[in-house]
C-alpha cells in the first residue's frame, strides 16, 4: 500500500533513534496530515492506485485504514503486494 509507506516513513522520523527502530500508532489525524505531503499526480504508485483518485476518498476509508496500519504495527504482519 502506498500510504502505508508513506506512514512507516513518517512514523520512523517521528521515533528516530540511532540505535533502535520501533513503530506506534498512528491517528486519523496524523494519516490525514501525512496525506497532504503525498504529491497528487496521475503517476501510480506500486500499489497501481492513482493518488488524484485516492487522496479524495481518504476521508471515507480513514478510520479502516488507520486500523489496517496499527493492526500491522503491532503484530508485524504487513500486506503482500499483489
Amino acid at each position: 500500500m502506498y500510504v502505508c509507506m508513506y506512514v512507516c516513513l513518517y512514523v520512523m522520523q517521528l521515533n528516530a533513534k540511532v540505535d533502535s527502530f520501533g513503530l506506534t500508532e498512528i491517528s486519523k489525524e496524523e494519516l490525514m496530515q501525512l496525506s497532504h505531503t503525498i504529491h497528487a499526480s496521475h503517476a501510480k504508485g506500486v500499489d497501481d492506485i492513482d493518488p488524484t483518485r485516492a487522496l479524495p476518498s481518504l476521508p471515507n476509508i480513514i478510520q479502516p485504514l488507520v486500523e489496517i496500519i496499527n493492526c500491522s504495527f503491532k503484530t508485524g504482519i504487513y500486506p503482500l503486494s499483489p
